[in-house]
């Protein structure tokens, strides 16, 4: 695993500069960044880290056990043909996690399964725009935008033509 260091964490430091650690677990780090710019997509990619970052600190797993898990999650998702172009690495991140925290016994997969179901669901009910948060798997989700005119003696409306999506896998596209 080139580029980590031996906690699994991807190197955020230049050639021959020393990293630190913090402290304590309370010592908040600076995020690790490359060429840089932050090395993290999305905002459950900070928080995996941090996650994992922070079993480590507080000794729930050793360095070794979790880069073993890192590890082994990565070498999984190569056999099972990950083309490992680095855009995938936080979901073995989160894969890793996932086992080593129901293998620690701080979760179960029968609870871990639906606190990932009561989430899809809290994100499917929020409304655009608003933060997400669990309660929101709770309420009904919203209605559809109804936006047409309500004086149906005229001819309906036509539907906007769709749009086209791209993709960030179709280098023809911009």
């Amino acid at each position: 695993m080139s580029g980590a260091d031996e906690s699994g964490c991807a190197a955020s430091s230049t050639e021959g500069e020393a990293r630190s650690s913090p402290q304590s677990a309370l010592e908040i780090e600076p995020l690790p960044r490359d060429e840089g710019r932050p090395i993290f997509n999305d905002s459950w990619e900070a928080e995996a880290y941090a996650i994992g970052k922070l079993l480590v600190a507080e000794r729930i797993v050793s360095r070794k056990e979790w880069y073993d898990a890192i590890h082994a999650e990565i070498q999984a998702a190569q056999k099972r043909g990950d083309p490992d172009r680095g855009d995938t690495y936080y979901q073995h991140w989160m894969n890793a996690l996932e086992r080593v925290c129901i293998d620690k016994g701080l979760t179960d997969a029968k609870t871990l399964a639906e606190h990932t179901r009561l989430w899809g669901r809290a994100v499917a009910n929020t409304p655009h725009g608003a933060p997400i948060e669990l309660d929101n798997a709770f309420r009904a989700p919203e209605a559809p935008i109804h936006v047409h005119r309500h004086d149906h003696d005229e001819e309906p409306t036509q539907a906007p033509e769709p749009m086209a999506v791209f993709t960030r896998d179709d280098p023809d596209q911009v």
